[in-house]
């Protein structure tokens, strides 16, 4: 079930996000930053000025979307949980609500391992450049 962030849930999103940079093959320079852009604080922050959504089995957190504008941000999956649908899923989510609000195009940063997942889901490079990636909705 997807469902609006509480503020129960912000530790939970930071573990997700603090597991998936630990999972991920990225030099130690871009976890860094990552681990500091994703404080308790800062997730916090997000929450209260973009529609932050979490993706949730039973009672356990298991991802992590928001829309902010027309822009995605901060999807992450539990490592464990990778290659069920659940991204899939917090992606037509966010896309549903795009739409509900008149957007008809949205765009987001894919890193270099999503690539491929986003490609599947329609997005495509807004230019060869750059990390944004964009969809007609």
């Amino acid at each position: 079930m997807i469902r609006k962030i509480k503020k129960d849930d912000y530790e939970k999103c930071y573990k997700i996000i603090h597991d998936c940079i630990k999972f991920m093959k990225w030099n130690k320079e871009t976890k860094s930053k990552l681990k500091r852009k994703y404080t308790l604080r800062r997730i916090k922050k997000m929450a209260e000025k973009s529609n932050f959504f979490v993706y949730e089995n039973g009672k356990k957190v298991l991802a992590s979307g928001r829309l902010e504008g027309n822009t995605i941000y901060t999807i992450y999956v539990d490592p464990k949980y990778h290659r069920n649908g659940i991204g899939t899923a917090m992606i037509k989510q966010l896309e549903k609500l795009a739409k509900s609000k008149k957007i008809n195009k949205v765009k987001l940063y894919a890193i270099k391992t999503a690539i491929g997942f986003y490609r599947k889901m329609g997005y495509k490079y807004k230019n060869k450049d750059s990390e944004l990636m964009e969809k007609r909705i």
